[in-house]
């Protein structure tokens, strides 16, 4: 029969533990990787949406100005066509170049109009954008959340004690004790022995 091999058993658990540990320093790497990567997300999605608001902002307040640069053009658009009429109801000469004048107000008026509208809807846009990307009530529970249950598994595995010397100790007595199977020299043996029926016939 050859000899049998010998196992390096401590060189096999030396490699065990060696990987476990890499493996969880590579875990804990990944987990500091992710953990910045998620809060740079963070950071930008606050920066731009800090942005939209202030864009939003500045789109109102152009938007506001060119509604009263609109209503100013009406006004005046109004009052030349409105001397315009008096003049014509009596009769009189109108003024060189008035009704030209009342054309450019009028164009200048629905100018204003127009970029107003466009500067309002931008506003509306950006602030859209604002709301999207601000950091909303419920994420903030979530992240609440989950940070519980971490704080749970923290304090778990800092109470709990692993006692695998113990646990083998208990786990040995509640076995049950197995009969030990006879040999096949042994078997016959204890079939040749008489018993004591057979000798009282």
């Amino acid at each position: 029969m050859p000899e049998e091999m010998e196992i390096p058993i401590e060189q096999v658990h030396e490699h065990i533990h060696h990987s476990a540990h890499h493996s969880e320093e590579q875990w804990v790497g990944m987990v500091a990787l992710s953990t910045a990567i998620l809060a740079g997300f963070a950071a930008i999605a606050s920066l731009l949406s800090g942005l939209n608001a202030n864009d939003s902002i500045r789109q109102t307040v152009k938007a506001s100005d060119q509604w009263s640069y609109y209503q100013s053009k009406n006004q005046k658009a109004t009052m030349l066509q409105m001397q315009a009429d008096m003049m014509g109801e009596m009769k009189l000469p109108l003024p060189p170049g008035i009704a030209g004048e009342i054309k450019k107000e009028l164009k200048k008026k629905d100018a204003a109009s127009d970029e107003a509208t466009r500067l309002g809807t931008e506003a509306d846009e950006k602030f859209k954008r604002h709301e999207t990307l601000a950091k909303r009530r419920w994420f903030w529970y979530l992240s609440l959340l989950f940070g519980l249950i971490a704080l749970g598994y923290l304090i778990y595995g800092e109470t709990f004690t692993y006692r695998p010397e113990t646990e083998k100790k208990e786990e040995a007595a509640n076995k049950p004790v197995a009969r030990a199977a006879l040999s096949p020299g042994e078997t016959k043996n204890a079939a040749a022995v008489p018993s004591k029926s057979d000798g009282a016939k």
